[in-house]
């Protein structure tokens, strides 16, 4: 029965059993550095979420007390507007109170002008009395009038300096600030919602980095288990006069540079160095080669060798790693290997199983086997070592940082 699992679980299991092949100790293996690297990069990106996070909460407290001291101004202008309303209605009552009052000195004047009037029968001295008591009070009246014209018209400009006033505070300037208030409530929404966001990614990332050291715990044990097997493994080959780690049959696998045979036949995906995952600021190291193949696609050795392991690791998945002396290994992850058994002969060309079908989130279902080519432990690029039998080399997903 082919497992699911994800390509990204198997990289790791490439990881473990290398460092079984090379019997080192746990803290020295790729499997380790890998996990270590890994959980680095999720500390690292956690502190940089925790300083977006503190940017952000100061923005949001920054823009909240920008909003009130925009809700007092408006208050203000509020305030400042009831103040002049009721202000020029108290210049409007003392408009009609003057104009009242010259209604009333104009009626008293045009009073005095008909009494200044000569009138039939009467005697000149009479007649020049009254007409300069009649002068005299249109004069007096006459002035008043003036004065109170002149008081009507400051009122009145009063007036309309406080209706104007009114008039910019209700089309200017609330408008402006209640402008202002909406621009800095909708970056407001949006900080707060990036600001959820940094939080659930810091969760998740959490969350990740607990998984992580987990896993790297777990991978420590395994690896100090594997070492310790080896170890009594090399002392039983000494005793036995075996020379250790040493795979003879067959052409020296450091004979093979250029001339070795592709394990599938398919196309590269991605090549050996760092890579950038699709969509994303991650850069993982690989390896070795993703290769892409038919379904079901059979799996063959690259050069004669020995079976390291063979099996599936918990979260690893199927992995099959052969030994070929010298220090050189060659592993085949993502594959359901045929009937081998540990210190098992292989053939150059001898089928090893066939590339298991992998989906990641509900994708489509691919075939991609990953091959790797290891010198005492450590991982060379595979491309020189191979032949002209693969297709071109084409990176088709994400790219080279």
């Amino acid at each position: 029965m082919i497992r699911k699992k994800s390509r990204a679980s198997f990289y790791a299991a490439v990881y473990a059993v290398l460092a079984f092949a090379a019997g080192l100790h746990a803290e020295s293996g790729d499997g380790e550095r890998e996990l270590n690297r890994e959980i680095a990069e999720r500390k690292k990106e956690l502190q940089r979420l925790q300083s977006e996070r503190e940017r952000l909460e100061s923005s949001v407290e920054q823009k909240n007390k920008s909003l009130g001291g925009i809700d007092v101004q408006l208050q203000r202008y509020e305030i400042n507007l009831e103040s002049s309303r009721k202000e020029s209605d108290e210049f409007k009552q003392r408009l009609t109170e003057i104009r009242t009052e010259l209604e009333q000195k104009l009626a008293i004047l045009n009073a005095g002008f008909s009494a200044a009037q000569p009138r039939l029968g009467e005697s000149e001295i009479l007649g020049r009395g009254r007409h300069m008591n009649a002068t005299a009070m249109a004069r007096e009246v006459y002035g008043d009038l003036t004065r109170r014209q002149a008081e009507e018209r400051t009122v009145h400009e009063l007036l309309q300096a406080a209706l104007q006033y009114q008039q910019r505070i209700i089309n200017k300037y609330m408008p402006n600030e209640q402008a202002i208030k909406e621009s800095l409530e909708e970056r407001l929404t949006q900080d707060t919602g990036k600001l959820a966001d940094r939080t659930q990614r810091q969760i998740v990332i959490s969350a990740e980095l607990k998984r992580l050291q987990d896993r790297a715990r777990a991978l420590d044990q395994a690896l100090r288990t594997i070492d310790r097997r080896e170890t009594e493994k090399q002392e039983r080959r000494s005793h036995g006069n075996v020379k250790s780690g040493a795979f003879v049959p067959g052409t020296a696998f450091t004979n093979l540079e250029g001339r070795l045979s592709p394990p599938v036949t398919g196309q590269i995906l991605r090549g050996f160095g760092p890579y950038k995952l699709p969509d994303s600021e991650v850069t993982i190291q690989i390896l070795g080669l993703d290769i892409e193949t038919a379904g079901d696609a059979p799996v063959r050795a690259v050069a004669d060798g020995q079976v390291l392991f063979t099996g599936f690791l918990p979260e690893y998945g199927d992995i099959v790693a052969l030994n070929h002396g010298d220090g050189y290994v060659t592993v085949y992850g993502n594959v359901v290997s045929q009937e081998l058994h540990q210190d098992q002969l292989i053939k150059a060309g001898q089928l090893l199983g066939a590339v298991e079908e992998t989906r990641t989130l509900g994708a489509t279902a691919r075939s991609i086997l990953h091959f790797e080519i290891r010198k005492n432990n450590e991982a060379i690029d595979p491309m020189p070592w191979l032949g002209s039998d693969l297709k071109a080399f084409e990176v088709s997903e994400g790219t080279k940082p």
